[in-house]
């Protein structure tokens, strides 16, 4: 039976710390180590979570009174492009002064 190095799918063991398969490349291709590389994970969760989130900003600059239904459709379903979409039109609705 051949010596194939330890394949894990998902962690890989360097130094005795367990990092991810991404921020190992990223360190390596910038050149900076495992430091960098997860420093550009958290830039890029950071990316995600504000792209995911753009309907509820925009509801809650705009000062609409949806604001809340916004951000609740956009926890619980945004996940699903159709639930996202939704609370994009929603806090795109024409603004309407509170009363």
């Amino acid at each position: 039976m051949p010596n194939y190095p330890n394949t894990t799918p998902v962690l890989a063991r360097r130094d005795h710390q367990w990092i991810t398969r991404t921020s190992m490349l990223a360190g390596g291709l910038v050149g900076g180590g495992i430091l960098v590389g997860i420093a550009l994970d958290s830039v890029a969760i950071g990316a995600y979570l504000a792209y995911y989130f753009v309907p509820f900003l925009i509801a809650a600059c705009r000062g609409t009174r949806y604001d809340m239904v916004v951000l609740a459709i956009n926890t619980l379903l945004g996940w699903t492009v159709i639930g996202w979409i939704v609370a994009l039109i929603i806090a795109l609705l024409p603004h309407r002064e509170r009363r």
